[in-house]
Formats: C-alpha cells, sequence, structure tokens
C-alpha cells in the first residue's frame, strides 16, 4: 500500500488516495465477509486475533484503508491549522516521556495506573482521559517552544529534563 501512494505524484496523492482507497476497502471488506462467512459474525472478525483467519488480515487492511481515506478527507478540511498538530510529530521524544509519566508514574511520581488502575475506565473515562493527555501534550509543547524561542537555553533545558529522566528511568 505504501509502495502505491509513494509512486503517486505528490500533487495527486490527496485526490488518488480520496478515490481508490474507499472504493478498494469496501472491496476487500466485502471480499473477507463473504468467503469467511463460517468463521463467525463481523464482531468476531475485528475482534478476534486468530492467526489462522487469513480473512481477518484482508479485512483489517481493508478497514485501515477506509481509516486511511477517511483520515485524508479531514485533513483536506483541517489544512489550515497543519502548524498545530505538525508540532506533535517535531516533539515526539518530549511526548513520549510526558506520555510514560503521565500514564505510568515514575520514581517518587504517581500516573494515573497507580492512581486509578490502568484497566478500569468505562469508554467514557477512557475518551476524557485521552483528551486530558492530549490536551496536556500540546500545552508542554507550546511551553517548550515559547521557551525554546525566547530563550537562550531554552531548548536545551527542555531537551535535557525528559532525556535524563527517561535514561533514569531505563536504569531503575
Amino acid at each position: 500500500m505504501g509502495t502505491v501512494v509513494k509512486n503517486w505524484q505528490p500533487e495527486r496523492r490527496e485526490t488518488n488516495i480520496i478515490k481508490y482507497f474507499g472504493l478498494f476497502a469496501l472491496i476487500l471488506i466485502s471480499f473477507s465477509l463473504l468467503f469467511s462467512s463460517g468463521s463467525g459474525t463481523l464482531w468476531s472478525l475485528l475482534t478476534g486475533f486468530s492467526s489462522d483467519n487469513p480473512f481477518l488480515i484482508i479485512q483489517r487492511s481493508g478497514f485501515a484503508m477506509l481509516a486511511i481515506g477517511g483520515l485524508t478527507i479531514l485533513h483536506q478540511f483541517i489544512k489550515k491549522y497543519s502548524h498545530i498538530y505538525s508540532m506533535f510529530g517535531s516533539h515526539a521524544l518530549i511526548l513520549y516521556v510526558v506520555h510514560l509519566i503521565i500514564i505510568y508514574g515514575g520514581d517518587g511520581l504517581i500516573g494515573l495506573k497507580q492512581q486509578f488502575g490502568l484497566n478500569t475506565f468505562s469508554a467514557n473515562e477512557s475518551i476524557l482521559c485521552a483528551i486530558f493527555v492530549l490536551t496536556l501534550s500540546l500545552c508542554i509543547i507550546w511551553i517548550y517552544d515559547y521557551f525554546a524561542s525566547n530563550y537562550k537555553f531554552g531548548k536545551i533545558v527542555f531537551h535535557s529534563i525528559p532525556l535524563s529522566y527517561l535514561g533514569y528511568m531505563l536504569l531503575l
């Protein structure tokens, strides 16, 4: 899938993804459901982890293509805000360490796992928790950008703190 998209001309990629991925995804999903009718319901195919069902792989590939097509359509509407969500990609290491600390805590720090128990959230609580973590992460990145652009050693300090903490936690 990635090779095909890479070979498309860059200016035609979004159009081709929207044009072909939805159709091809529906074909894959329909094919897998048609030939796996003896394997159970759609829900069991989506949630099952049986490695001996090749139709499950075909169906999940179809759902992945459907998701990629949907996200490409969404991207066309939110393209003007790309400067906001592109910050996440450029600061991935800092976000990774922050997520580890928020969710699992650390030496002397209490995370969500210790505070509430990781598997005790309902679906609504999980969504609220995800929104909280994303909001906190975005705020941390904005703070990082402010200090990195306004202070001489801001970037060094903000990189050294999470890296030092991550190294410390890996040694424990």
